[in-house]
């Protein structure tokens, strides 16, 4: 399983996230946070061919941290819900770990991009 249809379908979703929360006024290294806390877990899983419970675990504890997040910086709402969305779809494959990774990382990138 897969969290997007297409590689395109992340690309684009991640643009749209990275030029509105630009437009929204985030500062980058607010989005950095969630990244770096994504990056964090997906580092330790690279060479797994299942996710360990910890490590889901890890991803699920990402939830109540987003949400805390979001209620400091409301800018983060609307990705703090689709984050939410596709940490739930994470089960023990690490490529949807791996696509979730990609996502904010692209995120990130746009953000910068449309950041003025």
């Amino acid at each position: 399983m897969t969290l997007f249809a297409t590689t395109k379908d992340m690309v684009e979703e991640a643009e749209k996230f990275g030029q509105t929360l630009a437009g929204a006024g985030l500062k980058a290294h607010q989005l950095r946070r969630v990244y770096e806390k994504i990056q964090c877990i997906y580092e330790g899983t690279q060479n797994l061919e299942r996710l360990g419970k910890r490590d889901v675990a890890e991803l699920q504890l990402l939830k109540p941290w987003l949400a805390y997040a979001a209620s400091r910086k409301s800018q983060l709402k609307a990705l703090q819900q689709r984050l939410k969305d596709l940490i739930d779809k994470v089960k023990d494959d690490p490529k949807e770990l791996q696509e979730l990774y990609h996502f904010v990382q692209a995120i990130l990138a746009y953000h910068k991009s449309y950041e003025k």
